[in-house]
C-alpha cells in the first residue's frame, strides 16, 4: 500500500490520472473542431475520407484516455471502494472517473462520426 501511495504521489502518476480524465474531452472538442475545419478542403478536392481520418484518430485518441485510466485503477488494487482517504482513494475515484469519462466521450464521437459513413457534408455545397 505504501508504494501505491508513492506512486501516485508522484508527478508521473498524478499525470497519468490527469490524461485518463481529461483527454476523453479533448479529444471529443478536436473532432469537432478539425472535422468541421476539413469540411470545405474535403470538398473541394473531393477527399471527404480525411474526416473519416480525423474521427478515427479523435476515437482512438479518447481510447487511450480510458486505457490508462484502466492501468492506473489496476495500479491501485482494482477495488471499488473511493471513500478511502488519502492518495489511494483519489487515484481509485479519479481513475475510475477516467475510464467512464474516456468511454462516453469515445462513444460521443463514434455517434458523432457514424452520420458522416451514410451522409455526405458535401451535399449542398457544391
Amino acid at each position: 500500500m505504501q508504494a501505491t501511495e508513492e506512486r501516485f504521489t508522484q508527478t508521473r502518476g498524478v499525470a497519468r490520472l490527469w490524461y485518463g480524465v481529461l483527454i476523453g474531452a479533448a479529444a471529443w472538442k478536436l473532432q469537432l473542431v478539425v472535422n468541421y475545419a476539413l469540411v470545405p478542403y474535403a470538398c473541394w478536392h473531393r477527399v471527404e475520407i480525411v474526416n473519416h481520418g480525423a474521427s478515427l484518430a479523435t476515437f482512438l485518441l479518447a481510447l487511450t484516455g480510458a486505457w490508462v485510466a484502466w492501468g492506473s485503477w489496476k495500479e491501485t488494487g482494482e477495488d471499488f471502494d473511493t471513500e478511502l482517504g488519502g492518495p489511494v482513494g483519489r487515484s481509485r475515484f479519479m481513475a475510475l472517473g477516467g475510464m467512464a469519462l474516456s468511454a462516453l466521450f469515445a462513444l460521443l464521437i463514434l455517434g458523432q462520426w457514424i452520420p458522416n459513413l451514410f451522409l455526405s457534408p458535401c451535399d449542398g455545397l457544391l
